[in-house]
């Protein structure tokens, strides 16, 4: 069964696993068009979870933020090696002078949730670690990002809910930056479609990526899940885009962290005229220059 609402492409059931990081092509520099280096790692013995890290230029020993970065694809698609991934957090490493991890993380079906969230705090642990010479050598682990979009941005929400600081060490998340996120729940929200044919499918798409749609990380708005207020970072940023099909549960994200009296900084960015994810589809149009903008102004300012 397929549906798609705007760029939101889900097929659902039908995943596949992330494409690996070649074993032979591992820990071998390559430089992009923009300058910046990137290379294929394994975040531990089993292989099952890799990323691809990006190293703009820079001086020997020089400290750069840095930025744990997960896809989307609904749970069940998707890699760092992809092409649109690529670019765009190459061009993130780039413009904003970030060391970014782009996280492989296992994928629905075969693996279902919560093995993305587990893999997403596995590659945290990692780069507290410092385990890899890049990340030992040139990143700050004072400021630590994360980010992601739509399943992406879920994951990223998920990550920084359960992650208090004793959970890897004492390494903080100093903020995130949720794209486009991809959150649901059972009963529609104002502006939200009242389709049963669509809200069945996305029920279904949840339950086969492991959780019920009920469940707490798929709707951190429903009643027993844990207040906002314990979102373990100093600030937020959320990408909304006005035709996107998730932008009433988005912006309903927003709002309720505004209200649960989390002490943090807050920056929601509506754009508009623009679609979920619509920054892969033409990273040079001018929406998505100025989500690029907005982002470097965020991963710049301590």
């Amino acid at each position: 069964m397929e549906m798609k609402m705007g760029d939101f492409d889900l097929r659902l059931c039908g995943g596949r696993a992330a494409e690996g990081a070649n074993s032979d092509n591992q820990n071998i520099a390559k430089v992009g068009s923009s300058g910046v280096q990137y290379k294929d790692v394994s975040l531990g013995p089993e292989n099952k979870v890799t990323a691809r890290l990006y190293l703009p230029d820079s001086q020997p020993a020089e400290k750069l933020p840095i930025l744990l970065y997960f896809h989307g694809g609904g749970f069940f698609k998707g890699s760092p090696f992809d092409e649109d991934i690529h670019t765009f957090v190459e061009a993130l490493s780039h413009q904003s002078r970030l060391l970014a991890v782009s996280v492989g993380y296992r994928l629905a079906p075969e693996n279902k949730l919560p093995a993305a969230y587990d893999d997403a705090l596995r590659a945290l642990k990692w780069v507290s670690s410092g385990a890899d010479e890049w990340v030992a050598e040139h990143g700050d682990l004072d400021l630590v990002f994360a980010a992601g979009d739509s399943a992406g941005a879920n994951i990223t929400h998920n990550l920084t809910m359960e992650y208090t600081g004793a959970t890897a060490g004492e390494m903080k998340i100093k903020g995130i930056a949720l794209l486009c996120p991809y959150f649901w729940g059972v009963d529609p929200l104002p502006g939200e479609s009242t389709c049963e044919v669509v809200r069945c499918a996305l029920n279904l798409a949840w339950i086969c990526a492991g959780l019920s749609p009920t469940d707490p990380r798929v709707n951190p708005l429903a009643p027993d899940a844990p207040s906002l207020r314990g979102l373990g970072c100093d600030k937020v940023f959320v990408c909304l885009a006005d035709k996107d099909f998730f932008y009433p549960r988005g912006n309903a994200y927003v709002e309720g962290l505004k209200e649960s009296g989390w002490k943090g900084e807050l920056e929601p960015h509506v754009y508009e005229g623009v679609d979920h994810v619509f920054w892969f589809s033409n990273l040079d149009s001018d929406m998505a220059k100025k989500l690029m903008a907005d982002l470097h102004a965020f991963f710049s300012t301590n």
